[in-house]
């Protein structure tokens, strides 16, 4: 029987579909795991690691994971509404009016100027779960892949929220809100309706939630999220992971071991 239950086809044809993408040169390499059940029903290295050198990818090899700073402008989301301060249907217009009226596009890959009013007003929900109807310039197609490329050229990521939002909200949405899931730029507008909501930069907002800090913790805020690093003991170390690991939604934790300190990043 195949492990964990998977189909032996279904399993086939997803090597496939990786392996496309190595053969396309669209990625030098890949690794797919799949988790069922309690076990590994598959897990397949392709391609390479390492171009120049030829070497093969591996089940062990290290990648560089991004995105992983949406989870904790998230969970911080999270925690105002815990408190009261939003709720997940609260029209996010009440904190970002320039959010108010947004255009929704006809066709997604049509022309801006094509467009029908918003149905439902953007919320907290549609944010958290990217069916808001934002994208990125390379999750957009035709003209709007161009004007989200032309609203973040240029922009600096320390800058003013304020001023990166409103080129945001200049651009009309893919798909009504709710409508359907599109990764795009909803986190990032999370991190500037926390600034709002807390009256507190981003990073200074995260700082200060002492609870949901080990350790040292420092905070790199900036439009498109948070970066968190800190210097613990080595001694700490399991102390530091379980704490991360019952407080923060993330599941993966990177961990460099230099001179009897341990550094737990995510970026």
């Amino acid at each position: 029987m195949q492990p964990a239950g998977l189909s032996a086809t279904r399993l086939t044809a997803l090597t496939n579909a990786m392996q496309g993408y190595v053969e396309r040169g669209e990625v030098a390499g890949v690794v797919s795991l799949v988790w069922r059940r309690g076990e590994i029903g598959y897990f397949e290295p392709l391609g390479l690691r390492d171009e120049a050198a030829q070497l093969p990818m591996e089940r062990d090899t290290l990648f560089r994971i991004a995105s992983m700073t949406k989870p904790v402008t998230s969970a911080a989301i999270l925690m105002l509404i815990e408190e009261d301060r939003l709720a997940l249907d609260t029209p996010i217009s009440s904190w970002l009016p320039e959010l108010a009226a947004p255009s929704v596009l006809r066709d997604p890959t049509g022309p801006l100027d094509e467009t029908d009013p918003v149905r439902a007003p953007l919320t907290v929900l549609d944010l958290l779960t990217h069916r808001a109807g934002f994208a990125y310039h390379f999750t957009a197609t035709g003209p709007l892949a161009e004007a989200y490329a032309a609203a973040f050229n240029g922009i600096e990521a320390r800058g003013d929220a304020s001023a990166w939002l409103g080129r945001i909200a200049s651009l009309p949405l893919m798909f009504q809100p709710g409508s359907r899931w599109h990764y795009g730029v909803a986190t990032d507008v999370l991190g500037v309706l926390i600034e709002r909501v807390s009256g507190m930069r981003l990073g200074d907002f995260v700082n200060e939630l002492d609870r949901y800090r080990a350790g040292h913790l420092s905070c790199d805020p900036s439009v498109a999220g948070l970066r968190l690093s800190g210097t613990f003991p080595l001694a700490d170390t399991d102390r530091v992971l379980d704490t991360l690991a019952r407080t923060l939604p993330i599941e993966v934790v990177f961990i460099t071991r230099y001179w009897g300190t341990v550094r737990a990043a995510r970026s």
